[in-house]
């Protein structure tokens, strides 16, 4: 059983931005990381044949006891702050998700606010 309840992993792609410059951008630690370019490896270190085709990074959050909705809402307003990076960034060919993570043996329920409540309807649009 993991020790969090549930997890957000904001994934970030783009075919060649490197992937220090999207940490620096959105503020946050990578929790796993590579740029276009890179040589191919394995979690473990393995070397792979061949080099990276496109830059990811993935950034995660983990939350205990804390209020799902309000965990979301959280993410989406960080990431609203940011929105002239992101719009830049989509506009030369990146993306982003927002993956969430259930865990636990308990059952999940969330209400989001309307998505005019985080400022604009959809502000990196």
């Amino acid at each position: 059983m993991n020790d969090y309840r549930f997890s957000i992993n904001v994934v970030v792609r783009h075919p060649s931005c490197r992937a220090e410059e999207i940490a620096a951008q959105l503020g946050w630690e990578p929790y796993n990381a590579w740029s276009a370019g890179d040589a191919r490896v394995t979690p473990a270190g393995t070397k792979l044949p061949g080099l990276r085709g496109d830059t990811m990074c993935s950034f995660v959050q983990k939350y205990g006891d804390e209020d799902f909705s309000d965990a979301v809402t959280s993410i989406v307003q960080y990431l609203s702050a940011r929105q002239v990076f992101i719009k830049s960034y989509l506009d030369s060919g990146g993306t982003m998700a927002i993956n969430i993570g259930m865990n636990g043996k308990r059952h999940s329920g969330m209400v989001l606010p309307p998505p005019n409540a985080w400022g604009n309807e959809r502000p990196w649009s």
